[in-house]
């Protein structure tokens, strides 16, 4: 609960296991007042941000371009329309080399702790590259995307994050 007079601090984590942190300053005394300089400047270096490593973000209209796990593998990825939203999407891949295979693609929802409410379906597109269609973001709010991916035999993964509107 927050005291009158506090100031708070929370972070939209993309680490699944993370909780909000919440720093409170009270001037209750000088002693108390000092510690909460001290640990407020211990939580300013992580700038309220995210805790947990950082992924790549398709921004709306955008096309991303984000190396594999192991960098074996460039991909491009857009929405189709240049848009995504709540419901039902579809995103467009590209991957250089062109003969890495397309297994899989799946979204968790971090802040909450799910995954999209059905798989989505893959298909091979004429000329290269893939169609992911019925991916379902049944709800607002950020996203992990996980495309796993075979190339020679070895298993991959691109991962970026998206903010859903």
């Amino acid at each position: 609960m927050k005291e009158p007079g506090a100031t708070i601090c929370r972070t939209r984590s993309r680490d699944p296991g993370a909780k909000p942190i919440g720093v409170y300053l009270l001037g209750v005394s000088a002693r108390v007042g000092a510690l909460a300089i001290v640990v407020v400047g211990g939580f300013s270096s992580l700038g309220c941000g995210s805790s947990g490593s950082q992924k790549d973000e398709l921004g709306q209209g955008q096309t991303l371009t984000v190396a594999s796990d192991a960098n074996a593998i460039q991909t491009k990825v857009s929405a189709d329309g240049d848009h995504y939203a709540q419901g039902r999407n579809t995103f467009l891949v590209q991957f250089d080399p062109a003969t890495t295979v397309l297994d899989k693609a799946s979204a968790f929802m971090p802040v909450h702790g799910h995954g999209t409410p059905a798989a989505p379906t893959i298909a091979a597109e004429d000329g290269g590259g893939y169609r992911i269609s019925d991916f379902i973001f049944n709800m607002p709010g950020i996203w992990d995307v996980t495309l796993d991916v075979t190339l020679a035999d070895r298993s991959d993964k691109v991962e970026f994050s998206l903010d859903v509107p």
